[in-house]
């Protein structure tokens, strides 16, 4: 009795491992659509074009208010991250991303 258990247990585990297994290997090999890579320039022409020109100001004068703050700088970045989705609602969350890049770019550089 305890033989025909341990039997149909091994046989419902090595179905489900097939199963997985299958799966598996189903996620690794399909093909996925491949990302067009963009040169640092051709984003940077692009950001310039879409970007409306109020948007470097503001994360300049954002980063530079929470510069003085005692907290970590992710909960700086956070801060001005969220001010300028809201003040921007129309902009893609990439645009507003490499606003902030830039403006502590410029402030590390001063």
């Amino acid at each position: 009795m305890v033989i025909v258990i341990y039997c149909i247990v091994g046989i419902v585990l090595g179905e489900a491992l097939a199963f997985l297994l299958k799966k598996c290997y189903y996620m690794c090999t399909r093909t996925s659509t491949p990302v067009a890579v963009q040169t640092p320039a051709a984003l940077q022409a692009q950001w310039a074009t879409d970007t409306p020109p109020d948007l470097p100001v503001r994360a300049l004068a954002l980063v530079h208010e929470t510069d003085g703050w005692d907290a970590s700088g992710e909960a700086k970045r956070h801060r001005v991250y969220a001010q300028l989705l809201k003040e921007f609602p129309a902009l893609s969350k990439r645009q507003v991303s490499l606003a902030i890049e830039l403006a502590l770019a410029d402030l590390s550089t001063k």
